[in-house]
């Protein structure tokens, strides 16, 4: 009998727990990332109440780990993903309607247009408005400053909703489609 795996790296390859080294750096990479937006958003809050000039180092590490994150998420999915397409092939006996719901939360191409468009024109208008909003309260002097800490405040306390209305559309538009006919 083999003696269990004691370290992770043979945990890694071991036959019990086929997970790839980028998976499981993504996966482990999500709960630092996670707690370093947290930490660093409340950093930003903190820094904007006391020294409001200061409040950029910490949003800029707050929007690192944000994009960090997503991209953690999606490494880990597609990784996740690509291992069940191996046990999938491993296992012929799948069964037909196994495999119509797996493609089931495919989100049409068009949707996916439309909903960037509506990303991309949040985004602009945000701006818009922040260079606005930076020029009457801040001044030439710190225009582009202002500009980008109003964009990330607007961006930060939105997003969420934002986010939602667009995950509505994406699931409104979908079921339109299915009751469609061909």
């Amino acid at each position: 009998m083999d003696s269990p795996p004691e370290t992770p790296s043979e945990l890694l390859h071991s036959g019990a727990h086929a997970e790839s080294l980028i998976h499981f750096a993504a996966r482990e990479g999500q709960l630092v990332l996670r707690w370093v937006a947290i930490g660093s958003g409340a950093a930003m809050v903190a820094t904007m109440v006391v020294f409001w000039f200061l409040a950029i180092i910490p949003a800029l590490a707050f929007i690192a780990s944000i994009c960090l994150l997503f991209v953690a998420n999606e490494v880990e999915a597609r990784t996740t993903r690509g291992s069940q397409s191996n046990t999938e092939l491993l296992q012929p006996q799948a069964s037909a309607e196994s495999h119509d719901e797996s493609h089931r939360d495919e989100i049409p191409p068009s949707i996916v247009v439309r909903e960037i468009k509506t990303v991309l024109k949040i985004v602009v208008g945000s701006g818009v408005v922040a260079l606005v909003l930076a020029a009457i309260a801040f001044g030439w002097q710190w225009f582009g400053f202002g500009t980008l800490l109003i964009f990330c405040y607007i961006i930060l306390v939105a997003a969420p909703t934002w986010l939602a209305l667009i995950e509505d559309e994406i699931e409104d538009e979908t079921e339109r489609l299915k009751h469609e006919p061909h």
